[in-house]
């Protein structure tokens, strides 16, 4: 816990703008704009929930280039809200 140090976020840095940069060059990877469509808000004190339909499918589409990607790099990504105990870091962790 806490805030990184320099040299963790450089490490951080470093691990991900490749697996980031790969996303993005695949064919699915959206290309110019997209849509997302606000749904009625959730406030309650000081918390705020703020739900976005994935309008056009561009979210969907990014997130299965990511999730490629992390793969590619040797890693296993974390998706949904359930178990995540069968995901792993990329191998510089």
């Amino acid at each position: 816990g806490g805030p990184l140090d320099a040299d963790a976020r450089r490490r951080l840095v470093a691990a991900w703008t490749p697996v980031l940069e790969a996303a993005r060059r695949a064919p699915e990877w959206p290309k110019g704009e997209f849509q997302l469509r606000m749904g009625p808000p959730t406030l309650e004190g000081a918390a705020g929930i703020f739900r976005y339909e994935d309008s056009d499918g561009a979210v969907w589409a990014m997130r299965r280039c990511l999730e490629a990607a992390i793969v590619a790099a040797g890693g296993v990504p974390a998706i949904g809200g359930g178990d995540r105990s069968s995901a792993k870091p990329l191998p510089s962790f």
